[in-house]
Order: structure tokens, then C-alpha cells, then sequence
């Protein structure tokens, strides 16, 4: 009889843990969507840059350290471009990232931005200012960058 009990309280126990793994399984697929949710609002706010930056207009709160869209390496490179220098203030062109780990000073991913926007110009001499704002636009809504700043729209 004792043997009886123990088997049907152990299929109790196992009857039980499946129930507790089914409902953390469920709990953590709803944590996940939760997840992704919350992601998608960050990057689906869009923020313009063009004038100062105002973050009181940006739909989510940013956290992160400002960025110079315009760097100081970038600003050398228009300044001794035939056709775009003087047309850009570098103050204007700053948005601040999502995270404190999004823009950590000159990290690895900004120096190579900035010499693919270098490389652009060096190689798009009688480009215009339209020009130059598209193929930013085009930088700035990569993933990794939306992931960074959130969505931008650059004018």
C-alpha cells in the first residue's frame, strides 16, 4: 500500500513541475514579446536633426552621451570640399544616443562612420547638399544605427 501511495505521489510531483515549467515557458515567451515591444517603440520614435536638438521634442527620453552627426574629422573633410564648405554648422547636426552604451566617446563603430562619410565626400566632389543629407539619411536608418539613435530623419 505504501509503495501504491508513493507512485501516485510521484506522478503528483511530476503532474505539478510539468505545470510549473509549462507556465514559466509561457512566462518567458511573454517577456520576450514584452521585449521586443518595448525595442520597437524605441526605434519607431523619429527624431529630426537639423537646428539645435531639442530633446523635449523627442518622443522617448534618451539617455545616452550626445553625438556629433557632423564630427570634427567630418567638419575637416567639408571644409575642404569644393561645393559643401561653409554650408554645414556641426552644432546643429547632435542627437543623443538611447543608452550610455550606444555612444561611448570615439568607439570603434564612429571612426569607422566617419571614414565612410570622409571616403563619400572624397569621392562625391560635386556633390550637393541634398546629396550629402540623403546618403546620411541612408547611414542613419541601418539598423545599428537605429539601435543606437533611434530612427532620425537628418535635413
Amino acid at each position: 500500500m505504501l509503495a501504491g501511495g508513493l507512485a501516485v505521489a510521484k506522478v503528483a510531483a511530476a503532474t505539478t513541475l510539468s505545470s510549473v515549467g509549462t507556465g514559466l515557458k509561457a512566462a518567458g515567451s511573454a517577456i520576450t514579446k514584452a521585449g521586443t515591444t518595448i525595442k520597437r517603440w524605441f526605434t519607431s520614435a523619429v527624431t529630426t536633426v537639423g537646428g539645435l536638438f531639442n530633446p523635449g521634442k523627442a518622443a522617448i527620453e534618451r539617455l545616452g552621451e550626445k553625438h556629433h552627426v557632423l564630427s570634427n574629422k567630418i567638419m575637416a573633410a567639408l571644409n575642404d570640399h569644393k561645393v559643401l564648405k561653409g554650408v554645414f554648422n556641426r552644432a546643429d547636426y547632435i542627437v543623443k544616443a538611447l543608452t550610455p552604451e550606444a555612444h561611448r566617446g570615439y568607439q570603434t563603430w564612429h571612426r569607422l562612420y566617419d571614414q565612410k562619410v570622409v571616403d563619400w565626400l572624397t569621392n562625391n566632389a560635386d556633390a550637393t547638399k541634398d546629396a550629402f543629407i540623403r546618403f546620411l539619411n541612408e547611414i542613419y536608418s541601418q539598423v545599428g544605427m537605429i539601435e543606437r539613435f533611434g530612427k532620425l530623419i537628418i535635413k
